[in-house]
């Protein structure tokens, strides 16, 4: 009898720092648990969380999640083209290579 898999939901995220002073550090993940992503960035769990929020930054809070990836594969090349929107071909494809480049300067959660 064959057994029945759960589920997977693919999740991409958008955190901004909530340090006074850090305040347009933002940070672009994936994963398939928002809520132990979360707390492993903020240091509530010991192992896990990125290099990049270890530091500096701390504490951390969701801005966006987006989710509905129907493949890990999708999810982690929606990831790629949120972090570089001027390498990105479906990005520069879908609003030109000058918006492209402009978005990827641009900081904090309002250029994300």
């Amino acid at each position: 009898m064959p057994v029945a898999m759960a589920a997977t939901h693919f999740h991409c995220y958008l955190l901004h720092s909530l340090h006074p002073r850090h305040p347009y550090k933002t940070y672009v993940g994936f994963t398939v648990d928002p809520h132990r992503r979360i707390r492993q960035h903020n240091g509530i769990l010991k192992h896990g969380g990125a290099r990049r929020t270890k530091k500096s930054g701390r504490p951390w809070e969701f801005s966006v999640i987006v989710e509905g990836f129907t493949s890990q594969k999708q999810g982690l090349q929606f990831e790629w083209a949120w972090q570089h929107p001027g390498k990105s071909l479906a990005v520069r494809g879908a609003i030109g290579d000058g918006q492209a480049k402009k978005i990827q300067r641009k900081r904090a959660t309002k250029g994300k």
